[in-house]
């Protein structure tokens, strides 16, 4: 299963001059746990990291206690960790894993950000998959119990 196929096209960002309590009302207005920090240049939107819901309550809430007008600057991520679309779901989890993130910057053929993979896609996909093959394993049970021999058997 490729990446491209599971991760979330649902791109929000932010820019790092943002102040904290703004970005935790986008999260929360728009149902996510994650923005991109994002800057513009002659060339398009640049990302220059992520914010996350645990960054705002690790990194600015337990560090200020005022924290609301405090910049995304101060308690982002810098850079982002990117797989490519046509990359394998599990490929895409062995770079979380080596990289210590949840969630990944998905990249198309032309470079450019489309998408995120974060780890309940993967779980959802993953998921799915083993349902499938319970499903499969389960008929096949059913087939051989009922082709198994009508005769009775004596010791």
């Amino acid at each position: 299963m490729r990446v491209e196929e599971v991760c979330s096209r649902r791109l929000f960002h932010v820019p790092a001059s943002c102040s904290l309590l703004e970005a935790a009302r986008q999260m929360r207005d728009r149902h996510t746990s994650a923005l991109f920090v994002a800057e513009r240049t002659s060339t398009g939107l640049r990302v220059n990291g992520v914010l996350t819901e645990r960054d705002i309550v690790v990194h600015g809430l337990a560090n200020a206690a005022d924290c609301g007008s405090m910049p995304v600057a101060a308690v982002m991520t810098q850079g982002v960790v990117t797989v490519d679309g046509n990359a394998a779901v599990s490929d895409a989890l062995r770079t979380m894993l080596a990289h210590g993130v949840r969630r990944v910057a998905v990249l198309n053929e032309f470079r450019t950000v489309f998408g995120v993979l974060s780890m309940d896609d993967a779980i959802r996909a993953l998921g799915a998959d083993w349902a499938l093959l319970a499903s499969i394993l389960q008929r096949e049970r059913g087939q051989e119990s009922l082709e198994g021999s009508k005769e009775p058997l004596f010791l």
